[in-house]
């Protein structure tokens, strides 16, 4: 073959192990399920039930009767007990009715003001013990919680509910896609307080502090928030539980960057934990996760097979270069 075309064979060997895993990944990605399904509310078996309480709380307004002089008033709903039917229907929660969490005395309108101190049900009192929902760690999750700060803020006040909206509850950290949409709604949760002055004043006395300007130390400080989940960095690991609920004191938060930014990042056991478990059943990429994500976290981004690849590729080119050598060599001596 001519000199020419003697750098054919590095390239086509290149491009051969390049695209293998390449193709696989997106191989296996368009069998994943849809993230956006939607639920049919009709399919809820409460279906009824719930559209008599809906027919307020998922209206802006309501209209309250004077039963004695026949007088109506049309009233704003407050916001924290506005509940958007889309939002509840394709929540976690979808097939409960309303009476299963609350009393059955909320059927009588106006609803008697003792209601509001019921006792609020908790994510145990329902999967506590249940056999059908093990796999989800309800009670390792309870565990973690009580070693978290907020669970020595008040035990009565601030419950589950306080980040996980029972109304509008989805689980994305066991959905297979991990998109800027994903990070944002899990630091919305965080941020209803520490970012809301009237919601952190209902559990502290305390002054808020500015979260831009706690974090002015953190490089491209934008880029992160939109990147990476806040509990990432205020949260004790635990392997035993997808997400870590042990939020840590502010002194005792991660800000050591070679934590995140190494071949061991802290994001494979963190942000992208479920799809790492996923990937390393199938594929054994320890950073996966993170490829897939179309994501670049520098020094993380490294895998085992691409790092064996690369050598494998300068091995055979220097042979190539080197057998080409030897017969131009050879050639020259005839």
């Amino acid at each position: 073959m001519s000199n020419k075309f003697s750098w054919v064979y590095p390239v086509v060997i290149s491009l051969f192990f390049v695209s293998v895993p390449a193709k696989a990944l997106r191989e296996e990605n368009e069998n994943l399920p849809a993230q956006n399904q939607k639920n049919n509310p009709q399919d809820s078996p409460s279906f009824n039930d719930n559209e008599y309480c809906l027919r307020c709380h998922a209206s802006k307004y309501f209209v309250l009767s004077d039963s004695i002089n026949g007088q109506t008033q049309r009233q704003a709903m407050c916001d924290n007990f506005n509940i958007p039917k889309e939002k509840y229907y394709n929540s976690v929660h979808w097939t409960f009715s309303c009476t299963d969490c609350h009393s059955m005395e909320y059927k009588t309108f106006p609803h008697p003001l003792a209601l509001r101190f019921e006792t609020k049900l908790v994510c145990i009192d329902c999967h506590g013990g249940d056999e059908n929902f093990a796999q989800y760690h309800f009670e390792e999750i309870e565990t973690d919680y009580t070693k978290s700060i907020h669970a020595k803020i008040s035990t009565h006040e601030f419950t589950c509910w306080k980040c996980h909206n029972p109304h509008s509850y989805v689980p994305l950290a066991r959905r297979d896609s991990m998109t800027t949409d994903f990070v944002i709604s899990s630091n919305q949760m965080c941020l209803s307080c520490h970012g809301n002055f009237e919601n952190f004043q209902l559990l502290s006395d305390r002054e808020l502090t500015g979260v831009i300007e706690k974090h002015d130390w953190l490089p491209n400080q934008s880029l992160h928030f939109k990147s990476v989940r806040c509990i990432e960095c205020h949260s004790a690991q635990n392997n035993d539980i997808l997400i870590s609920h042990n939020i840590l004191p502010k002194d005792s938060a991660i800000s050591d960057c070679v934590k995140c930014h190494s071949s061991n990042s802290i994001l494979m056991g963190t942000l992208y934990k479920f799809r790492t478990i996923e990937r390393r059943k199938s594929y054994g990429f320890v950073n996966s996760a993170i490829i897939d994500n179309n994501s670049y976290v520098i020094g993380a981004n490294r895998s085992r097979f691409m790092n064996i690849t690369g050598i494998l590729i300068i091995i055979i080119t220097l042979m190539i270069i080197i057998i080409h050598t030897i017969f131009r060599i050879n050639k020259s001596k005839k």
